[in-house]
């Protein structure tokens, strides 16, 4: 009796005009890419593909039929893959199992008339995949953690963050998947950073004003990739206020966590400095009840924020008002 198949799913696709298709799989926790070269020849099965995703990039429907085909023939004939790179699905789970670069690249081509994923060895989708995190020598002041020592606990938001053990301590790892992500990172860093500075000086417990503490640098042979932060323990349904279902929480608690947020959003402009991302997401509610603001990476939700108002006081401050009507306070 054969071994039964290995679980794997789709992560990702990437695809253009005249570019590869590129597919990201996962299986026990390993990345693996497998493309469909631009560079097929006419006549081959691959091309053919290609020649359908070109057709039809204004045609959605059409694209899902053809990236199913797609993502079954890859299951299929990625499994002597898996069983080679994936491991053991019940081998300790280290958080740079997600982040580092995926453990090998394959290519679809046409063998004998059938599809099969053959190892793609050509440097230039490694050279693609090149990463450069920040320099650890502009956080000189900050404790470093090596990637390799963070154990992984629980994905909390897909490619970003991360519930950890370091050194049997319980923390948040939010790191940078991709170039593209390290500019919020290094915003995080530095914001983080500063509110630890004024807790020093003011001689104030993370708890007065909620905002996770900054413990330390995640680092790898590339650099900084992400951040360590202080882990808050939520009890379901209401985990974050975005799951906040106003029948059933009262007026009074409501009331409490907004008075929260804007306490903490005062004490943040105090300092100069902008959370940009309000959201009910992106306040948390710990076991005790209380409300937690995080991702200070700079970015902003359509619907909290107007584009024009983004990185300024202001659009804390209509995000604060809109978060208002969210809790229907008014």
């Amino acid at each position: 009796m054969g071994l039964p198949p290995l679980t794997n799913r789709v992560h990702g696709i990437q695809y253009g005009v005249g570019a590869d298709c590129v597919f990201t799989m996962v299986c026990n926790n390993k990345y693996f890419e497998v493309s469909l070269s631009a560079d097929s020849k006419a006549g081959t099965l691959e091309r053919g593909y290609l020649d359908r995703i070109e057709a039809n990039l204004d045609e959605a429907s059409e694209l899902d039929v053809i990236f199913e085909e797609l993502g079954d023939i890859i299951a299929i004939k990625c499994q002597p893959w898996c069983r080679k790179f994936a491991g053991d699905l019940n081998a300790p789970k280290v958080l740079s199992d997600i982040v580092r670069p995926p453990v090998a690249f394959l290519r679809l081509a046409t063998v004998d008339g059938e599809l099969q994923v053959v190892q793609d060895d050509s440097s230039k989708r490694c050279t693609n995949r090149a990463f450069h995190g920040l320099s650890v020598d502009d956080f000189s002041d900050i404790p470093i953690y090596k990637l390799s020592e963070i154990s992984l606990l629980e994905v909390l938001k897909t490619d970003a963050v991360f519930k950890v053990d370091v050194r049997r301590t319980t923390m948040c790892a939010k790191v940078a998947m991709r170039q593209s992500l390290c500019p919020p990172i290094r915003r995080e860093i530095n914001t983080l950073r500063r509110i630890q500075e004024r807790r020093v000086q003011e001689n104030t417990p993370a708890d007065h004003h909620r905002i996770p503490s900054l413990i330390g640098l995640i680092v790898s042979e590339n650099g900084v990739l992400g951040f360590l932060m202080e882990y808050i323990e939520t009890v379901p349904p209401v985990s974050s206020l975005a799951w906040c279902k106003r029948e059933s929480v009262t007026m009074r608690e409501r009331k409490k966590w907004y008075c929260q947020v804007r306490d903490t959003l005062n004490w943040i402009h105090s300092m100069s400095l902008v959370w940009g991302d309000i959201k009910a997401e992106n306040v948390l509610i710990d076991e005790e009840g209380n409300a937690w603001i995080i991702d200070f990476g700079g970015s902003y939700t359509d619907g909290w924020v107007d584009q024009h108002l983004v990185e300024k006081e202001e659009g804390d401050l209509q995000g604060l008002e809109r978060l208002m009507k969210f809790l229907e306070l008014q």
